[in-house]
């Protein structure tokens, strides 16, 4: 599976060469230039002040989120968070996830399973949190058609998943002696081995039964997306865009959606390109387009960056570590899902499809 992982990192590599000669090769460096002299820098002080805040409140929000089975203080919830955010920029496709869940998982003693559906609530929460500002925005500004469908499209499959894991939060006890009654004295090796790893997935989703928890998630989502809005207007303001503020949702919803699932290491070429899209349809010119996106490439990525190297060396923690664990893990994860694929082709009534069944173990 090594081939796999250094295939994937090869292929961000060769992605991220693509976008930026698509984004660079055709520019006037003199208009570049101009654009830099008359940029106003003081307005980048507020926007930097704002992008530490985003970061803020995703590391408190995560806290929120795992405070029902293991409360931690704000201090090391926020050194988890730095650098496994961290160690997930730094690494391609949706490797850098699960370093996120092993920092955590190994930082705060919990189950990697757990940990990985605390990462699912978040995608969650700010999937309705960015959905709900779109919304906001619309009623006030012309928002583009596309994202509005693509809002539309979001929120339905946001709200289908909310409607499950609540079904699975309420029906714990009935799903337990279901799964008891069917699989337990059949298949007992496959209860045992899956009863562990559902009861972590349902005591992450348990936090749904909290509407102070819930509330308190759904307000830090809300509050790291109006600082990530307001990055981006300062930007605009910096770099005097005749943009509307409803430019500033769309590079919003790209960059958000990129900065959760990065394609290349620390998102190099795909965040330029996706800028340089997403602004012509607001017509701004390629140079203002790629002189602005590099400046909030920075912002995204240096509190990140920044953090995570402080609290690797406050808490003696080690980036190759990390790293390799979490390249471990997704060599597992990557064997998993060639062994389910495999034993699907075949049909046989084995391991493999009893254990893509769903069976939730409560306490």
């Amino acid at each position: 599976m090594r081939s796999i992982l250094k295939y994937k990192r090869t292929l961000g590599i060769l992605i991220a060469a693509v976008l930026l000669y698509l984004s660079f090769h055709d520019l006037d460096r003199e208009e570049i230039a101009q654009i830099i002299s008359e940029t106003d820098y003081w307005l980048l002080l507020p926007a930097a002040f704002f992008a530490f805040l985003v970061n803020v409140f995703k590391a408190l929000r995560w806290r929120i989120i795992v405070d029902p089975v293991k409360p931690m203080p704000i201090r090391k919830m926020y050194s988890i968070f730095s650098v496994g955010q961290m160690v997930n920029c730094s690494l391609p496709a949706l490797t850098g996830q699960a370093a996120r869940v092993l920092v955590l998982a190994n930082g705060a003693k919990l189950p990697k399973t757990y940990c990985a559906t605390t990462v699912v609530l978040e995608v969650l929460f700010d999937g309705l949190s960015l959905i709900l500002l779109i919304a906001a925005a619309s009623t006030i500004f012309v928002v583009p058609g596309w994202v509005s469908r693509s809002g539309l499209l979001g929120g339905g499959v946001i709200v289908a998943l909310m409607v499950v894991f609540l079904l699975i939060v309420h029906n714990r006890r009935r799903i337990r002696i279901y799964g008891r009654r069917k699989f337990k004295r059949r298949h007992p090796k496959i209860f045992n081995k899956i009863r562990h790893v559902a009861r972590s997935f349902a005591d992450a989703l348990d936090m749904l039964k909290s509407i102070r928890h819930t509330l308190l998630t759904a307000l830090y989502s809300l509050c790291l997306w109006v600082s990530h809005a307001l990055v981006i207007v300062f930007l605009i303001e910096a770099f005097q865009l005749d943009m509307r503020p409803a430019g500033a949702m769309v590079i919003l919803a790209i960059n958000s959606v990129l900065l959760v699932f990065p394609i290349t290491p620390g998102n190099l070429g795909t965040f330029q390109w996706a800028c340089v899209a997403s602004m012509a349809l607001f017509g701004i010119d390629k140079e203002s387009a790629v002189s602005f996106s590099i400046i909030l490439h920075i912002m995204d990525l240096v509190p990140v960056f920044l953090m995570g190297l402080v609290f690797l060396y406050w808490d003696h923690m080690r980036y190759k570590d990390i790293r390799d664990e979490a390249l471990k893990e997704a060599e597992h994860a990557d064997d998993a899902g060639k062994a389910a694929k495999a034993g699907t082709k075949t049909g046989k009534k084995g391991d493999v499809d009893v254990e893509q069944e769903v069976i939730v173990e409560g306490d």
